[in-house]
């Protein structure tokens, strides 16, 4: 699958299967790219949506460090951190220049639409794949 077409599999996964966005985010990444990643940390991805149910950080966002952490995170005190921190830090810095914020309260300000949030799943499943791909 091309990087557009597994971005649009998140898109569909929120539209069309009925996933919140974290989910859709970290669902569609781990059937697309094959990840194999375990149930519970499948289930731990529907905490995220809507803000962490309080309307704070995007859940598209949050799906997409658990993504990174997945595949970038360290397993124990002594491992290097400096890979997933910057990973981290570009997602952020790339989500919050192209959306002007990460607040899940101020993207959906005018009222929550399920378009919009599938358009920034698209977007952050695409800027995960770039950062992947460097890795």
């Amino acid at each position: 699958m091309t990087n557009e077409e597994i971005a649009q599999t998140a898109h569909d996964y929120l539209l069309l299967r009925g996933y919140s966005c974290s989910e859709a985010v970290v669902h569609a990444l781990n059937d697309t790219l094959r990840l194999n990643l375990p149930s519970e940390l499948l289930a731990s991805s529907s905490a995220f949506g809507g803000g962490m149910a309080s309307g704070c950080a995007c859940g598209a966002l949050t799906g997409g460090n658990i993504i990174l952490g997945a595949l970038l995170g360290r397993t124990s005190p002594e491992a290097d951190a400096s890979k997933i921190r910057s990973a981290a830090a570009e997602l952020h810095r790339r989500f919050k220049e192209a959306h002007g914020t990460t607040c899940c309260r101020a993207l959906t300000r005018k009222g929550k639409n399920r378009e919009q949030c599938a358009h920034l799943t698209r977007c952050t499943v695409s800027d995960i794949l770039e950062i992947i791909s460097r890795q």
